[in-house]
């Protein structure tokens, strides 16, 4: 896995330096390099370097002078103050390997002749690309396939019984440091696989929400799952969308064996629609899809025709939403169009900063551009893409959509396809790649209106996930997840 450190540099050592210096498969030419920095009596200047490091490409930090050569102070020392970071100093202890196996933030002191300045450091995983990120093509070829053994079988669980290998109506996919979680909605479970496979068929590791890989009962507990849709992975929870016990069951990454609080519900054995009442701002009905900023819960409450914004500072069981869209105020429920009213909402994305919703029955994808700014019964900044049809801007029962920041990729169910723009489009823009069909204007399940699956066809995806290097798609009615 690929890391990113922040380092930040306190100088306060006249005539020397701490030089950053990348080693591994990284280009010399672009290490990063740093100014000399006096001591001016005591006072501390700042700079930073930013560098990405593989697991063989650890970070090094040496002391030089102020020629950047190597120097002999009389004495050196180096220490992990805090964090997940460890050190291992050179033979001549002039420098030290930084490296971390956890995501995490601290201080790394060095003193040089009794002069001492501190290193803060973060480190964040991001995603690994394996010979580069995808290059997105239309009707391009899937890498590889999860849940059956090969591209062209597609039965539920593989013909047989419920295993670590199969998959039965996978609905949501998402990535966390480096973790693979799959929504097997049919199976009444979540798999977690430790990395992302690069094989065929690979097993899960790890089983939720059912107590063996071969269990599939749907249950309502604080240890099972039923009907299970969406989800997604933040900093604290596995948040997992249940359609058929309106809630929306949060699962501690600490111990995802149970969960300890559901939204939609009072309890974590309830599981009626809107609490077995009228629909209000605690209350879910058929949810289909989380997504979470830093600070904010999103729920697609789509029997409610409604999406709903909860605030994670106080996170709890049965709590209020605090904000609703889709609807003039909490108890209403009433089908309505863009950019307002929602009819059948069944996705929401975040890029932490633009709320994305996708509303299945009204063939619309709508952009709300500031999270921070939401209140109830706004309407959408802009409804991006609508219309029915099988054109390169137009849609058939979209499910979600995905959005990094730049790209935005849009699972059209009806039109078993995904498309995808390389930028936030405006209304009437085109798709610049559709995979699943061989170009706009198709839009036949696995391109013959046939059950027979390929590396290229799709049938009923749901959801879509991009790490930055691969593409993700739950293709559900195909019984499997293709990466791309």
């Amino acid at each position: 896995m690929v890391r990113m450190l922040y380092i930040l540099l306190f100088f306060l050592m006249s005539g020397c330096q701490l030089a950053g210096q990348l080693q591994g498969n990284q280009d010399s030419s672009n290490s990063p390099s740093i100014s000399i920095l006096p001591d001016n009596s005591g006072s501390s200047e700042v700079s930073s370097i930013d560098f990405s490091a593989g697991s063989t490409e650890d970070f090094f930090l040496s002391v030089k002078d102020s020629n950047n050569q190597a120097v002999t102070p009389s004495s050196i020392s180096w220490a992990v103050v805090s964090g997940p970071a460890s050190i291992t100093p050179a033979a001549d202890n002039l420098s030290i390997q930084i490296s971390s196996s956890t995501s995490g933030s601290g201080v790394i002191r060095i003193t040089v002749d009794g002069k001492t300045f501190d290193v803060n450091y973060s480190v964040a995983a991001v995603a690994s690309c394996p010979g580069g990120p995808t290059v997105f093509s239309t009707n391009m070829n899937a890498r590889n396939v999860i849940g059956q053994a090969d591209f062209v079988s597609n039965s539920a669980n593989r013909g047989g019984s419920a295993a670590a290998n199969t998959l039965s109506s996978p609905y949501g996919v998402w990535v966390k440091d480096g973790k693979l979680y799959i929504s097997d909605g049919a199976n009444n479970r979540v798999l977690i696989y430790n990395s992302i496979p690069t094989t065929d068929g690979a097993d899960a590791d790890q089983v939720v929400g059912q107590p063996d890989f071969t269990t599939t009962t749907g249950t309502t507990s604080a240890t099972g799952l039923k009907a299970n849709q969406g989800l997604s992975v933040g900093s604290t929870y596995l948040a997992v969308s249940e359609w058929s016990n309106a809630r929306v069951s949060l699962w501690p990454l600490s111990s995802v064996t149970t969960a300890t609080m559901a939204l939609g519900q009072t309890d974590l054995i309830s599981g009626s629609s809107n609490q077995g009442g009228p629909v209000n701002k605690n209350t879910l009905a058929a949810t289909v899809q989380v997504a979470e900023s830093t600070n904010k819960m999103f729920v697609a409450d789509s029997g409610n025709r409604r999406v709903l914004v909860y605030d994670k500072a106080s996170l709890s069981s049965g709590m209020d939403a605090s904000v609703v869209l889709g609807q003039a105020d909490f108890t209403s429920s009433t089908s309505g169009s863009a950019p307002s009213g929602m009819s059948f909402p069944l996705g929401v994305n975040t890029d932490g900063t633009k709320l994305i919703v996708t509303d299945s029955s009204n063939n619309a994808v709508m952009l709300y551009n500031d999270i921070s700014t939401l209140t109830t019964g706004m309407s959408a900044d802009s409804t991006i893409i609508s219309g029915y049809g099988t054109a390169a801007n137009q849609l058939n029962g979209p499910v979600s959509s995905f959005y990094d920041g730049t790209k935005l990729f849009v699972a059209d169910r009806g039109n078993d396809r995904i498309l995808i723009f390389n930028s936030i489009p405006s209304p009437g823009d085109n798709a610049d790649v559709i995979i699943g069909q061989n170009g706009a204007g198709s839009g036949d399940h696995n391109q013959c209106n046939c059950s027979t699956a390929a590396a290229n066809t799709l049938w009923g995806a749901h959801f879509v996930y991009y790490d930055g290097c691969r593409l993700i798609v739950a293709d559900t009615q195909n019984n499997r997840v293709l990466i791309y």
